[in-house]
């Protein structure tokens, strides 16, 4: 399992689904850059820890079932 690519993959993913969510939501934007950057940083944190550990536990029981 090659747990680099993995994680980079799943941050990628979490980046993507974070700034879909920014520009879709609906709420009156904050005028500040840094508030907004701050904003997605956290929600790609949220959502990669999330995905983590949803999908590694997942992928190491499949590898053992898999031997």
């Amino acid at each position: 399992m090659n747990i680099k690519k993995n994680s980079i993959v799943l941050l990628i993913g979490s980046l993507l689904m974070s700034l879909i969510g920014f520009f879709m939501d609906t709420d009156p934007r904050e005028s500040s850059l840094l508030i907004s950057i701050f904003e997605i940083l956290m929600l790609t944190i949220i959502l990669f820890t999330i995905l983590s550990v949803v999908y590694f536990p997942i992928r190491l029981l499949l590898n053992a079932l898999k031997k």
